[in-house]
């Protein structure tokens, strides 16, 4: 029997259902595919934008080629037109060029055209290395050179010297008008590293690199800047040998410009054995170049000693040399006499806060004979509200700076060998006599600090008289208990502090509390009168803690006792490899700085929250401050920044002499850093070294600084420290505290 039509279709139904399973799958592939389809289109959307993103195209052309033409081989023309604002002061001014800013524009020229070695010595602050920068720019965007490699005392200097190069490419409007080729895709990358890598320019990738010690300029066609390079290195670091790179075709690219900015330090200028090291790492700069092929060097320096890396560059009959002070020569004897007149007004006027109209009145009344046949090498260089003229300016940077000056502006500092600054003898350390008695302040010298060290046996103390510059008079030192032999040994003591305190030798607390209320008695007991009859009090002072076992009683004394006004407990600390120079510490809430945060570097000293002792501790560089004191001690008597002593003889001051003269320097180099380590001699003291270090971290404490201004510190509310005696008003010197 046949099948009906109507069960066949129900017999087919399965089928149907079936058919919808496939129609499933079908749609499910067809939206996968329109899926694909769109992130394609996504992903081409996306990529297009990136390419628009990194294209800088296309370049437009200069907008005044006959403008760009003529500076081709004019530096100072190049400069002034493209980089003025390189050479403004901080009101935006430009002075007048001196005649070494014109001779300085001509040489870099010559030597970056013909090759050669330049060595200028400018006065601090005379643009001598804005000038280099300058012609390494105008090198590159003329394709004059491909390789620049600034090399300088340290990393961070380099780096700072690169960024002075990059700024200008980065907001220069004249250099963006004629040189679009390069201006625009530096100022396209907004300062953003990454987008180096894609740039392009109508389609080309460019090779740009903008990092912090790197610059290589846009590959564009028909640039002559073209991969032009400028790397920087620190002088002693690993980077500077050997530096290879290749240009946008491939091939090895040598340097072609070296410029050696500032390859020394105060420290390095000292040591006969760093100036060395520095001279052949500047050999090994100089032998970069790669055969048969031009170099020019560049040699920016301030001469710091004689002898040292910059004097002897200026010497090398190989190197053309720029020496100039700023002036062209010191006034005479005679002139002084008006000059220090001058300072006399200038520093009475700051104490009474007159400002600055009667040191300038005096010199304007006084100007022919005090200028005399002196003259300015750059005249216009001063302050026009403060000075009138580039010589006025000179003398008060000579007043201001009288430890650098002749080294720093002058360009001739005097000659002071290693054996001057470093290795003093006691005898010549005996001699350093006032005349005056124990206990007198010299004349001049504005406040008083202490310094105590502390031993198991006895405490040795020192007291300084100061000026706010640094110069120091040591008018008292001892110990408690006081000695009946003039010289004595530690193991030979006639009195101790266990003897005289009645504590047994195991009980050090006690012993050293004893020994610390006999001094403040002392302290109490004692007048300090100036030679004009004004009385001066103790300002501030410290007791080292670095005898462990004196820690808790010196805490104390400085917590509680009627002398915690005037005494900070004191640790000592040297750079080395796992500890920084204090200057280097991160600051933390409560910490207390030198005034000034550019007094880091010159103060090294730094104090903390209370902490164990209940009390502010202060920390400070043994090594920074031992050099200090050493070369205080090597300084022409009384001048500033020199220490002298108590007395007329000699003889009186053979214990004090071999404290101070109990270390010899070392030079050493950590993390690239050089520095001086003092080292103690074999079977010496030096405890009385430990309480004149003191004194002088204290008077930095109070606001002396070796280029002080008195006028520019912070004055604070506290009781007057001085008594007159039959003085009248206006000889008072007045003292600032910070």
């Amino acid at each position: 029997m046949a099948k009906s039509p109507e069960k066949s279709d129900k017999e087919a139904a399965p089928v149907k259902g079936k058919g919808t399973a496939t129609d499933a799958a079908a749609k499910l592939a067809k939206d996968k595919a329109a899926a694909k389809k769109h992130t394609q289109y996504v992903l081409e959307k996306q990529s297009e934008r990136t390419k628009a993103n990194a294209e800088c195209g296309p370049i437009p052309p200069p907008e005044d080629p006959e403008r760009r033409e003529r500076y081709r081989f004019d530096l100072q023309g190049f400069a002034e037109t493209y980089l003025p604002k390189m050479f403004v002061n901080k009101q935006g001014e430009h002075r007048p060029w001196a005649d070494f800013h014109i001779e300085s524009f001509k040489l870099a020229q010559q030597t970056i055209l013909d090759g050669g070695q330049l060595a200028e010595a400018l006065p601090r602050g005379s643009a001598k290395t804005t000038i280099i920068a300058a012609a390494i720019i105008w090198a590159a965007v003329y394709g004059h050179c491909k390789f620049a490699v600034a090399v300088c005392a340290t990393d961070g200097k380099a780096v700072d010297l690169l960024e002075l190069v990059k700024i200008q490419f980065e907001v220069a409007p004249l250099l963006l008008a004629d040189f679009p080729e390069v201006c625009i895709p530096v100022r396209h990358l907004e300062r953003k590293t990454q987008k180096c890598k894609t740039q392009t320019v109508d389609g080309i990738n460019t090779r740009i690199e903008w990092t912090e010690g790197v610059i290589v300029l846009p590959t564009v066609a028909g640039s002559q800047a073209s991969g032009f390079r400028f790397h920087s290195a620190g002088l002693t670091g690993s980077g500077i040998r050997g530096l290879l790179a290749p240009n946008a075709d491939g091939q090895p690219l040598r340097p072609d410009i070296i410029l050696i900015d500032d390859p020394q330090t105060d420290d390095s200028a000292r040591s006969l054995l760093q100036c060395g090291g520095r001279l052949r790492l500047i050999d090994t700069v100089m032998g970069m170049v790669g055969p048969g092929e031009s170099l020019a060097v560049f040699a920016c320096v301030t001469v710091i000693r004689a002898g040292d890396v910059a004097d002897t560059l200026l010497n090398n009959p190989d190197w053309t040399a720029i020496r100039y002070g700023i002036l062209d020569k010191m006034p005479t004897k005679e002139q002084m006499v008006w000059w220090a007149q001058y300072r006399d007004i200038q520093l009475d006027s700051k104490n009474r806060r007159l400002g600055r109209e009667p040191e300038i009145q005096f010199y304007r009344q006084n100007q022919a004979v005090m200028d005399g046949e002196t003259k300015a090498t750059w005249p216009a260089r001063f302050n026009a509200k403060a000075e009138i003229s580039g010589i006025q300016a000179a003398m008060n940077l000579f007043y201001k700076f009288p430890l650098t000056f002749d080294g720093e502006y002058m360009n001739e500092p005097k000659s002071l060998d290693e054996s001057q600054i470093y290795r003093l003898d006691k005898q010549s350390v005996r001699e350093r006599l006032t005349g005056l008695p124990r206990g007198v302040v010299p004349l001049g010298y504005d406040f008083i600090t202490v310094g105590v060290d502390i031993q198991l046996r006895v405490l040795f103390y020192a007291v300084m008289a100061w000026k706010m510059d640094l110069t120091g008079s040591i008018i008292d030192y001892g110990y408690v208990p006081k000695q009946r032999r003039r010289e004595f040994d530690l193991d030979n003591l006639e009195f101790t502090l266990q003897s005289q305190s009645g504590a047994i030798d195991a009980n050090v607390d006690a012993a050293v509390s004893w020994g610390l209320m006999q001094f403040g008695a002392y302290l109490d007991q004692q007048t300090w009168l100036r030679e004009d009859k004004l009385q001066i009090f103790p300002k501030t002072g410290q007791i080292d803690i670095n005898f462990r076992a004196s820690e808790s009683a010196v805490g104390r004394f400085c917590r509680t006792s009627k002398w915690k006004s005037l005494f900070t407990p004191a640790m000592g600390q040297a750079m080395t490899k796992t500890k920084k120079r204090i200057s280097e510490w991160k600051d933390h809430p409560g910490q207390n700085w030198p005034p000034a945060r550019q007094h880091r570097r010159e103060c090294q000293w730094m104090e903390t929250n209370p902490r164990d002792h209940g009390c502010r501790e202060r920390y400070f560089d043994t090594n920074h401050w031992k050099t200090f004191v050493n070369t205080a001690l090597s300084l022409p008597l009384h001048s500033p920044g020199s220490i002298s002593i108590f007395g007329e003889s000699p003889e009186e001051h053979r214990q004090l002499s071999e404290h101070l003269t109990s270390h010899y320097p070392q030079e050493v180099t950590i993390d690239g850093i050089d520095q001086t380590q003092w080292v103690q001699r074999p079977n010496t003291r030096d405890d009385l070294l430990d309480c004149v270090i003191g004194c002088a971290v204290s008077a930095s404490r109070h606001g002396a600084r070796l280029s002080h201004v008195t006028s520019a510190l912070p004055a604070i509310n506290e009781p007057s420290d001085r008594r007159i005696i039959n003085i009248p008003a206006h000889r008072i010197v007045r003292g600032a505290s910070l």
